[in-house]
């Protein structure tokens, strides 16, 4: 498929699931991938299938700068925890996800790769909060330092 048809599938695949951001790899596409992804978002303005008051189409590129095994780690331990779900059967993913071994494989699992850029992608958007409690179980109002 070519870098035109994949973007413009991309595309009707993001708006026929009612999607809010296409993620990409920009580690080797850089500058020419999101180029290619606006154009093609742009195409599809003018068809009519993305309103036309859409100024900035909603991509989101992620740079893998990590070996593929510590990338998925996070996506790994939030399958553990049973927070990520498919619906429905993606047998091609799901031979990916049961044959790849980070050490020993030579093909590098593309809907893996897609899985888990989607999935760290939706990591970083996760609601983080912490707080503090005294060893009793009481809340702890400050550390500030008293410089005793």
């Amino acid at each position: 498929m070519a870098g035109r048809d994949a973007a413009i599938h991309a595309w009707r695949i993001f708006e026929k699931w009612g999607a809010d951001t296409l993620v990409y790899e920009s580690n080797l596409g850089k500058a020419w991938m999101h180029q290619v992804f606006t154009d093609a978002f742009r195409e599809l303005q003018q068809a009519g299938i993305f309103p036309k008051d859409i100024a900035n189409p909603p991509l989101a590129p992620v740079f893998s700068n990590q070996g593929k095994k510590l990338r998925a780690e996070p996506v790994a331990m939030r399958y553990a925890q049973q927070k990520v779900h498919h619906v429905g059967v993606f047998e091609k993913l799901e031979q990916q996800m049961m044959n790849f071994d980070p050490i020993t494989s030579k093909v590098s699992p593309d809907r893996l790769d897609a899985l888990v850029h989607a999935c760290r992608h939706l990591i970083s958007g996760e609601r983080r909060s912490s707080r503090i409690l005294s060893p009793l179980g009481r809340k702890v109002e400050s550390l500030a330092h008293d410089g005793f």
